[in-house]
């Protein structure tokens, strides 16, 4: 499943064991993309110089001071002079042509402290945008657009002062990219850190190549846009594999054909949507239907011959989803049914 992950329930964030479903109580499996944060030093060494930047007078940082969200002792606290116009920030250096997504934990000391997180070039003098935070006495995780620029180029994660005297406490710093809204969080040192892109893969022999069926409901956390959002993979020679191709359909590939279905005139959305495929092979023809909410959509006999193989849902061919690991899913799955016969109620 990853060799980082985590999840934030009910307020408090937990750390996963590798390949150790994260189920949240309420939604199902999570299943995130492979992401990396890029932010170095992310929690409990905020005070660090060779990472951090603590620009102007006033600003004391002081670390592993505070009980964090995880419930350990790696919160820092920032403590703001009066008149100070001091920053902490870091800076990074960002490619092209993507957007990236901070985010952060926050919390004031007594609550209605006012933060400001802001993206600046690497001049220090181009602000790309501004949020003004107002906390809370209570943990909260905020975030913000970093960049969606056309060139490669530094830039800074910043935290500033929004008033006069204040405490404000700060954990899990991240930058991440290719999201408009941050995935969960994770934790680095002195270099960068990445999560494995997720999947459930039920055991092999659950799948039989001649006659069966999948079927589970999804909820998206992004929307597929321009982009492809994989469903599912039959990892074998002649495989399936279903994903959204835009915002409206649904394809469903065979790796020996090509195209062999569209389910179109759907939309996507944030909510939960019931899935289902069967395939049943006849000779050297193989005969796949596929369901959106229970529904008949398509049903394509083609020439291709599926052979035995794994199934992975919420992730595309090798793990990469069609050559770019952001198009796997970003969601939560549950419910997953898988039978070596015609599961009735697709």
């Amino acid at each position: 499943m990853s060799s980082i992950a985590s999840a934030q329930i009910d307020g408090q964030v937990f750390f996963y064991p590798p390949n150790t479903p994260r189920i949240i109580p309420g939604e199902g499996i999570l299943i995130e993309p492979s992401s990396t944060n890029l932010v170095l030093e992310s929690q409990g060494a905020f005070s660090n110089a060779t990472y951090w930047t603590n620009t102007g007078a006033g600003l004391t940082v002081t670390d592993n001071t505070v009980a964090s969200p995880d419930s350990s002792n790696t919160a820092s606290t920032l403590a703001w002079a009066t008149g100070s116009t001091a920053t902490l920030s870091q800076s990074i250096t960002l490619g092209a042509t993507d957007v990236y997504v901070d985010s952060i934990w926050l919390k004031g000391a007594v609550g209605g402290e006012i933060v400001n997180l802001i993206v600046y070039d690497s001049t220090g003098t181009v602000q790309i945008s501004s949020t003004p935070l107002t906390l809370t006495s209570s943990w909260a995780r905020y975030d913000n657009i970093a960049w969606n620029g056309t060139s490669a180029h530094a830039v800074l994660f910043e935290l500033s002062n929004g008033a006069s005297a204040q405490t404000v406490y700060c954990w899990g710093a991240q930058r991440e990219a290719h999201f408009t809204i941050p995935s969960s969080y994770i934790p680095t040192t002195t270099t960068t850190a990445t999560r494995s892109v997720e999947y459930i893969s039920p055991p092999s022999y659950m799948v039989n190549p001649a006659i069966g069926s999948i079927s589970f409901d999804a909820k998206l956390l992004t929307l597929p846009g321009g982009n492809t959002i994989s469903l599912f993979f039959f990892n074998s020679p002649n495989g399936l594999e279903a994903f959204w191709d835009g915002n409206t359909t649904v394809s469903v590939w065979s790796y020996g054909v090509g195209n062999i279905g569209t389910m179109s005139g759907l939309t996507a959305d944030l909510a939960w949507h019931h899935y289902g495929f069967s395939w049943i092979q006849n000779g050297t023809n193989a005969t796949i239907s596929s369901y959106f909410d229970r529904v008949l959509k398509t049903t394509q006999t083609t020439a291709t011959t599926l052979t035995s193989g794994t199934i992975q849902i919420g992730v595309s061919g090798n793990g990469t989803g069609f050559g770019a690991a952001a198009n796997s899913m970003f969601g939560y799955i549950k419910n997953v049914k898988i039978s070596t016969d015609l599961l009735a109620g697709l």
